[in-house]
């Protein structure tokens, strides 16, 4: 084990190890970024999040960045989201902004209705324009609220 205080030195060494399969006595050397429990954690809610995302079918291309924020692309513009909470926010305005196209049927996003107007409060993204709004649940997808938060423990395992 070893620990570098060099971000870009230990990004160059984990990706030079992806690419070379270093080997001692013929047995493979694996190279692992080595987080904090609580980096861990947090990496592991968000990514289970991610994972919900993904299975909406909405075309948000959500991805983790380090150490645990998660990246969407949302109208063609790239949105942080620092914590599980954050997260769980973004979603939920996207539910509320979702208008049923038939009874019974999930509705398709109109691009029309619906604008990233960026920072409100701590660090929250929220989304405005549709009058009135209405929850259309999502195939697929468990209830956001019972992921747990940063501060109380995720139900779902890996």
């Amino acid at each position: 084990m070893f620990h570098l205080l060099n971000y870009t030195d230990r990004q160059a060494i984990l990706n030079g190890a992806r690419d070379t399969y270093p080997t001692h006595d013929r047995h493979n050397l694996l190279f692992f970024a080595d987080y904090s429990k609580e980096t861990a954690r947090n990496r592991k809610e968000m990514s289970q999040f991610r994972r919900h995302l993904e299975a909406t079918g909405l075309q948000l291309q959500p991805f983790l960045m380090y150490p645990a924020i998660l990246n969407v692309t949302y109208r063609g513009k790239q949105l942080q989201l620092h914590s599980l909470k954050e997260a769980q926010k973004f979603f939920q305005s996207l539910q509320l902004l979702r208008r049923p196209h038939e009874p019974g049927a999930e509705a398709p996003l109109d691009n029309n209705e619906m604008d990233v107007s960026g920072s409100l409060g701590d660090d929250t993204r929220t989304l405005t324009g549709a009058q009135p709004p209405q929850t259309v649940p999502v195939a697929g997808v468990a209830n956001v609220a019972s992921m747990g938060t940063a501060d109380s423990p995720s139900n779902g395992s890996n």
